[in-house]
């Protein structure tokens, strides 16, 4: 029988929510019924946190990535060991958490990109700490793009039959609509109609949302819609 996706995911921010929501998951048991999930992070870090909160899974630490073997009742952890235990504390993220998560998401999209992992799934990072520790990412989304070299790419939001992506991702509201250009409308169409195929729709209808309200009133409440939205709508449609 075929074994289910080998799925890495990414611990977060070693102070933040991840290893809680992770640990919680786990002892679910519910990942097991649809895939064999294995955490990128710090054992010890997972540790703490089960006992802390009195879960039932069990911990075992790996240093190599082909010694996982995932099943309920267990969490398998790759341990980077990039945390210092003794100065870790919860809901305190710090220069080494920033660089830490870093570590992680690089670790697993090395294992997906070598096909040693069917999928990556990533928790919350301090985005704030990331870039203090010299990481210079607005976010995931910009970070998996490096590492993975692409250089088109969007933010998609998919949940029950709503598919949402984002023309603007990780700016200031006083600077969204210097953002929203008539190439950066198009670019997302381009990028929105590639993933609906993706998704099975060979002639997928894409709505595009106005900036302004009531869609700028026929310019009353502002002009972005005649002067950069339609435009990308029009080449679009061509």
């Amino acid at each position: 029988m075929d074994k289910k996706p080998l799925i890495v995911i990414t611990m977060g921010d070693p102070a933040g929510i991840g290893p809680e929501i992770i640990a919680k998951v786990v002892d679910s048991g519910e990942l097991f019924s649809f895939c064999r999930p294995v955490v990128i992070g710090d054992a010890g870090v997972m540790k703490r946190l089960i006992e802390d909160m009195r879960l039932s899974v069990s911990i075992r630490s790996l240093a190599l990535f082909t010694d996982a073997d995932p099943s309920p009742g267990k969490l398998d952890v790759l341990d980077l060991k990039n945390v210092n235990l003794a100065m870790h504390a919860w809901g305190k993220p710090g220069l080494s958490s920033g660089a830490a998560v870093v570590d992680y998401i690089k670790r697993a999209v090395a294992l997906t990109l070598d096909r040693q992992a069917d999928a990556l799934v990533t928790a919350p990072i301090s985005k704030e700490m990331m870039n203090a520790a010299g990481h210079q990412y607005a976010g995931h989304t910009e970070l998996l793009a490096d590492l993975t070299h692409t250089p088109d790419y969007g933010m998609m939001f998919v949940g029950g039959g709503l598919r949402v992506i984002l023309t603007t991702i990780h700016v200031a509201l006083k600077d969204v609509p210097r953002c929203v250009t008539t190439p950066a409308v198009l670019k997302t169409l381009r990028l929105a109609h590639k993933a609906m195929r993706y998704f099975g729709f060979d002639a997928p209808r894409i709505g595009v949302a106005a900036l302004n309200p009531h869609a700028g009133e026929g310019g009353l409440f502002g002009s972005e819609e005649l002067d950069v939205i339609l435009p990308a709508v029009i080449n679009a449609r061509d």
